[in-house]
């Protein structure tokens, strides 16, 4: 009887660890199957990122400036505010990567989108467009002198020297703005007034503001 017992015992021991090891393993599983789809979930947002954002500068792409200009727009006329566009392009940026490097160049590219991103609200929009083109989508404005205000300011910061590896480059930036509904009736006009605004004022100088006007 007492062998039957021990023997019965020694069945039930070896089940129990049994038991354990297979809830440790499967605890190992569920550990590991988590662990994927925490790595899974961060490509997802990693792709969904660099789908909307430039990878240089962290700012918005053109693929998120038009949702965002679709948006603001919509909004501006339902609320009877303005939305403005300011064309940003800088002023003999090409010299920086023939003189310097093209390291140099990318590191005036990051500290202009710095600049910019300072003196933004959190409603507004900045985008690196294309080389050294940004763009800034400004909705929610009452009238065009707070655009016009504002862009001052940023030709202003623009302007500040970038230091380099212990040397000093200036850049300056030519700047168009179009404003949406008071000077242009359409998405498609607001980027192409804010365009030709630009080069305006780069052929008239550089380093200016102009207002795109029908």
């Amino acid at each position: 009887v007492l062998v039957s017992k021990v023997n019965i015992f020694i069945q039930l021991w070896k089940k129990q660890q049994q038991l354990t090891q297979a809830i440790t393993l499967l605890e190992q599983k569920q550990i590991a199957l988590e662990e994927q789809i925490v790595l899974r979930q961060e490509a997802n947002d990693k792709a969904e990122y660099l789908a909307t954002h430039d990878p240089l500068t962290g700012l918005a792409n053109r693929t998120l400036l038009d949702a965002q200009i679709a948006t603001s727009a919509a909004n501006v006329k339902r609320n009877n505010k303005n939305l403005a566009l300011l064309f940003i392009d800088l002023d003999s940026f090409k010299p920086i990567n023939d003189l310097h490097s093209h390291e140099a160049g990318d590191y005036v590219l990051k500290k202009t989108a710095e600049r910019l991103l300072h003196y933004v609200r959190t409603m507004d929009t900045v985008a690196r467009y294309g080389g050294d083109e940004f763009i800034i989508l400004l909705p929610d404005l009452n009238n065009q002198e707070e655009a016009l205000e504002f862009a001052d300011r940023i030709i202003s910061k623009l302007a500040e020297p970038i230091i380099w590896k212990n040397k000093t480059l200036k850049i300056t930036a030519s700047i168009g703005i179009a404003i949406y509904p008071d000077l242009v009736t359409t998405i498609d006009m607001l980027m192409m007034g804010a365009d030709n605004a630009m080069y305006e004022a780069k052929d008239s100088g550089k380093n200016k503001v102009v207002l795109f006007t029908i």
